[in-house]
């Protein structure tokens, strides 16, 4: 019975983020019968996500090289989630409204995984990626010194296509091939 409940660490968390729970470990027999709905009908609302995950035919995955300093791989993982979203408009979902009638931007419609690799390790899955003729957006380490797409661009085209600098790629595509391209690589700590 959900009266009775423990949070998890994790489940206490989430809630703390949503402005629902502010105590980690406390059983809800314990908070009065208002916030009990507000818990209970956010537990059903982790529950149901959970127990009934939407199921994609494609992947969207973000490589980001290991070695780059904490605000160049933020940078690159920004850039490479704008690219996959328009490259797939069709994934982009709908435009967020709070209950307020405030309306905010969209944002990709499903999961993007961001795993972390050596220049070799996403060298790798770029090879991986073309031979499975998947969507591809790159970033090169050259574009570090730019300042605008056309010579974000131009960098580009200046690099040896079977040696890229890369500091990392967005993919999309269907499941098992942006698996075969992933394969091995460790997702982002």
């Amino acid at each position: 019975m959900v009266k009775d409940a423990i949070f998890s660490s994790s489940t206490s968390a989430q809630l703390q983020v949503d402005g629902l729970w502010d105590a980690p470990e406390l059983s809800l027999a314990q908070i009065p019968l208002s916030d009990e709905r507000a818990v209970t009908n956010r537990l059903c609302m982790i529950q149901k996500t959970t127990t009934e995950q939407l199921m994609f035919d494609t992947k969207v995955a973000i490589i980001v090289r290991n070695d780059l300093k904490t605000w160049q791989r933020l940078n690159v993982v920004a850039f490479l989630a704008t690219g996959i979203a328009s490259a797939a408009p069709e994934a982009v979902g709908e435009t967020y409204v709070d209950a307020d009638g405030h309306i905010y931007g969209k944002m990709l419609g499903q999961p993007m995984l961001i795993f972390e690799a050596d220049l070799v390790g996403i060298q790798t899955a770029h090879r991986v990626a073309l031979a499975r003729d998947i969507t591809i957006v790159p970033y090169v380490f050259a574009m570090f010194s730019t300042g605008h797409d056309e010579a974000n661009r131009e960098a580009f085209l200046a690099e040896d296509p079977q040696n890229l600098n890369l500091v990392g790629i967005g993919i999309r595509g269907p499941k098992k091939a942006v698996e075969k391209a992933t394969k091995g690589l460790l997702l982002h700590a």
